[in-house]
């Protein structure tokens, strides 16, 4: 493991190298870039699920085709690629990266506003979903360029914390969209007659050019690395794989596990309440902010508050402890959707869920950083993501196919969606009991 790995309280080891943007005000600002640059990618997939309806209607999709088309299909697919991402923040200026990203996400955004077959808004779809999941190996790569050690851990918890809190205000703003687009006049030549959904979507298109100038602003930074590492860090990527192969197919299986429930249920609950309560896009988008919002605040202080209550008891297996309760807890509620009878209470088991959510997710990016060399956290953040990719995609397929067994009933989603969450969720839990080491690997150590 590298040496930048640090333990609650420790300080800043005296030896460990600091490249000249460590806590400077441009390591600051770069991490405000990103941030918002990761905000409106959330944006653009929030925009994809309230206008999911809509879109079902006009190109006459099934519940199951809508899931694959969305869903399942694109996350494989973009798994391809992302590692080619990874590769290319560990090698090539990560400013350039991080902007043809985002870049990326804009044009494909305007193609799936103006998109009137299956097959352009699969294309259109699975590079939203490349390029937003290529953001965060870019992001994993920059952090420990820009952040002294000593203070990596909670930069990680509070720039996780602030894409948690505007997740939840990524509906809104997707919501206030689609509302400006029902009211905008003089539109272009090209979307005169388009539905509301599509002039949205063109609007949040036209978004990511100027941030494509700032991340492009960041400049080049520094990598932290060759000449300061240990020996055993300069050895190719697939020995150092191998070695660690365990801790890793350890961390990825039950981190995916979990995340399987939040992913499941954060694309099709949207189309459930507009479905089942016809609920507009638009209201569905400020309700599920408040919700959202409300969970990720919720989430993160719960994460902290229960670190230091039991850290002292559970030592070097704390994060085990509460990941395994986490998911225990968050198969209550997607069990809950299936008993619902109001738009309200989906909301308030939505929150519920997310807030434990965002308690486990709270170091995953740290845990992901001190899993990896330095020379390697691109990539191993790539083969998360593709991992995640692979084992989450057929989650919203799935879910689509069970509600089309009940004939389109009403009820038939909600209780697809209960199915396929709340055992993923108990799995996770069972997996994370069976397997708990007597010695955890050093990068669970800093939980």
């Amino acid at each position: 493991m590298t040496k930048d790995t640090v333990t609650h309280g420790s300080a800043e080891a005296p030896s460990a190298h600091k490249t000249p943007h460590h806590d400077s005000g441009r390591a600051w600002y770069a991490l405000a870039v990103m941030g918002l640059t990761m905000v409106a990618t959330i944006s653009f997939r929030q925009m994809l699920l309230l206008v999911l309806q809509p879109l079902k209607t006009e190109l006459h999709l099934s519940d199951a085709s809508a899931g694959f088309l969305i869903g399942s299909a694109p996350t494989l697919i973009s798994g391809l690629f992302v590692f080619m991402v990874g590769w290319l923040s560990d090698r090539a200026p990560r400013h350039w990266v991080a902007a043809c990203c985002i870049t990326a996400c804009a044009g494909s955004m305007a193609c799936f506003a103006l998109a009137q077959s299956y097959a352009v808004v699969m294309v259109a779809v699975t590079v939203l979903i490349t390029a937003e999941t290529g953001l965060n190996p870019v992001v994993n790569s920059l952090i420990p360029d820009l952040i002294s050690p000593g203070r990596r851990a909670l930069v990680n918890v509070v720039y996780s914390g602030f894409i948690g809190v505007c997740y939840g205000l990524t509906f809104a703003i997707a919501g206030l969209l689609i509302t400006l687009a029902h009211h905008a006049v003089n539109l272009p030549t090209i979307l005169k007659g388009a539905s509301d959904w599509r002039v949205a979507c063109f609007f949040a298109a036209v978004c990511g050019v100027p941030l494509a100038v700032a991340c492009l602003s960041i400049g080049t930074v520094t990598r932290g690395h060759q000449d300061h590492v240990e020996p055993h860090e300069k050895r190719e990527l697939l020995a150092f794989v191998r070695e660690q192969w365990p801790n890793l197919r350890f961390f990825f299986t039950t981190m995916t596990l979990f995340s399987l429930g939040g992913v499941v249920a954060g694309m099709w609950i949207p189309t459930a309440i507009s479905r089942t309560f016809a609920v507009t896009p638009a209201e569905v988008g400020e309700h599920l902010a408040v919700a959202v919002t409300g969970a990720a605040v919720g989430g993160f202080c719960l994460s902290g508050l229960l670190t230091l209550i039991i850290g002292k008891k559970h030592g070097t297996n704390v994060s085990t402890v509460i990941f395994r309760w986490m998911s225990i807890g968050a198969a209550l509620p997607c069990a809950g959707y299936a008993f619902a009878t109001t738009a309200q209470q989906f909301y308030l088991l939505f929150c519920l869920q997310l807030t434990l959510q965002f308690a486990a997710a709270a170091h995953v990016g740290h845990l992901l950083q001190t899993l990896s060399s330095a020379m390697t956290r691109g990539r191993i953040s790539a083969f998360y993501a593709i991992f995640s990719s692979v084992m989450t995609a057929p989650g919203a397929w799935l879910v689509g196919f069970i509600s089309d067994s009940f004939h389109n009933s009403p009820r038939g989603l909600v209780v697809a969606i209960a199915v396929v969450a709340s055992p993923a969720y108990l799995i996770s839990a069972f997996c994370l009991r069976v397997r708990q080491p007597a010695a955890e690997p050093r990068s669970m150590v800093t939980l």
